[in-house]
């Protein structure tokens, strides 16, 4: 079974999404690999939603 995101993560997550909020921030945009099963789930109960953009990267 997978752990828990540690709470010390978890509150500093949430310091963050304050913080943009006291600087009238609307949008939090997220990058993360397709692989990264875990924090997609984390995201997704903090009220992200995954299905509504789709990124693109070049390297160069």
């Amino acid at each position: 079974m997978e752990s828990e995101q540690p709470e010390a993560e978890v509150n500093s997550f949430h310091n963050k999404q304050s913080y943009c909020r006291s600087i009238d921030c609307h949008r939090i945009m997220l990058l993360s690999s397709l692989k990264r099963d875990r924090a997609h789930q984390f995201f997704e109960r903090e009220g992200f939603d995954g299905s509504v953009s789709r990124g693109f990267k070049k390297y160069l």
